[in-house]
C-alpha cells in the first residue's frame, strides 16, 4: 500500500461500507484504493476501474483540479462521499539544444513511422491486468544525476514542443537498467521515432513505466521481470542529445511523475 506516501483512511459512519483511500496527493500523483466488490467508484464525475477483489486506482494528471471528490456507489445508491485535497505544483521550463532538425519538425514520412510507433505504445498501455505490484512503490531504475523533471515546458532548438512526461537520468551508455518494481514486459520496441528503443513494464491496474533511449533491450514482450532484474542498457537513441535514461510512469495515456513514488530506500 505505498507505505512511503501519504496515507489517507476515509473515516465513515459504521452503518456504511468504509472505503480506503491512499496515494499521493499531489498533481502527478495517484490515488487509489479498496471498497466493496461490485461497487462502483467515481472521481470528480469520472469512473475508475474497479477489480474484481475491489481495488482501483485513479491518476492525478499535470494540472488535476485541487479537489478529488470521491463517490462510491452500490446500483444507483451513493454509499460514501469523500473530498481529497489535491496539492498544486509549478513547472520547470527546458531549453534544450543541438537537436536533429527531423526530430523537431518530422518530415510526411517520419509521421508514418510515429503514427506507427504511437499505435503500438498505446494498445500496450490499454491492457488490463488485477495484479499491483505498483503498490510498494519503485526504485530507482539508475541512480545518476537527474537533467530534466517532470511537467516542464520543452523548447528544443528553441520551438516549443510537449511537456516533459517523465524524469531524464543521464548517465554514461551501456549503464545497467533495472526493473524498478516486479512488472510484465508490455512492449520491447525497437528504433521507434522519438523514444529510440523503448521498454513498456505493466505493473498492474494499467500503472506503466516506461524506459526510453535505450542502446541495448535485455527483455521481450511477455517477460516477468523482478524488482532489480536488468532490462536493458542508457543510451542516446532516437530524440536525444546525449546518453540518458528517460524513465516515465502512466495510469492508462496519462502520464504521471515517477519521483512521486520512489522508495525511501530506492
Amino acid at each position: 500500500m505505498l507505505k512511503i506516501l501519504f496515507m489517507f483512511v476515509l473515516m465513515v459512519p459504521a452503518w456504511i461500507q468504509a472505503a480506503e483511500i491512499s496515494g499521493v496527493f499531489k498533481q502527478g500523483g495517484l490515488l487509489m484504493g479498496s471498497v466493496k466488490p461490485g461497487q462502483e467508484v467515481f472521481v470528480n464525475g469520472e469512473p475508475a476501474r474497479v477489480s474484481d477483489t475491489g481495488e482501483f486506482v485513479f491518476g492525478l494528471e499535470r494540472y488535476f483540479p485541487l479537489e478529488a471528490k470521491v463517490e462510491v456507489k452500490e446500483g444507483k445508491k451513493t454509499v460514501h462521499q469523500q473530498t481529497v485535497l489535491v496539492e498544486p505544483r509549478e513547472y520547470q521550463t527546458q531549453y534544450i539544444k543541438g537537436v536533429k532538425k527531423k526530430h523537431v519538425n518530422p518530415d510526411p514520412k517520419d509521421m508514418e513511422q510515429i503514427t506507427a510507433d504511437s499505435a503500438q505504445i498505446k494498445e500496450a498501455r490499454a491492457q488490463f491486468h488485477t495484479y499491483n505490484f505498483f503498490r510498494d512503490g519503485f526504485k530507482w531504475p539508475v541512480k545518476d544525476r537527474i537533467s530534466g523533471v517532470y511537467g516542464s515546458r520543452r523548447f528544443y532548438n528553441g520551438e516549443e514542443r510537449n511537456w516533459h512526461k517523465g524524469v531524464d537520468v543521464a548517465a554514461p551508455t551501456g549503464t545497467a537498467v533495472h526493473a524498478p518494481a516486479p512488472a510484465k514486459v508490455a512492449l520491447a520496441l525497437k528504433n521507434s521515432f522519438f523514444n529510440g528503443n523503448l521498454i513498456i513494464l505493466d505493473h498492474g491496474q494499467q500503472i506503466f513505466t516506461i524506459y526510453a533511449h535505450l542502446d541495448s533491450m535485455n527483455v521481450k514482450a511477455g517477460d516477468d521481470v523482478k524488482t532489480g532484474d536488468k532490462i536493458g542498457e542508457v543510451g542516446t537513441t532516437g530524440r536525444s542529445t546525449g546518453p540518458h535514461l528517460h524513465w516515465g510512469m502512466y495510469w492508462r495515456n496519462m502520464a504521471l511523475d515517477p519521483q512521486l513514488f520512489i522508495k525511501q530506500d530506492g
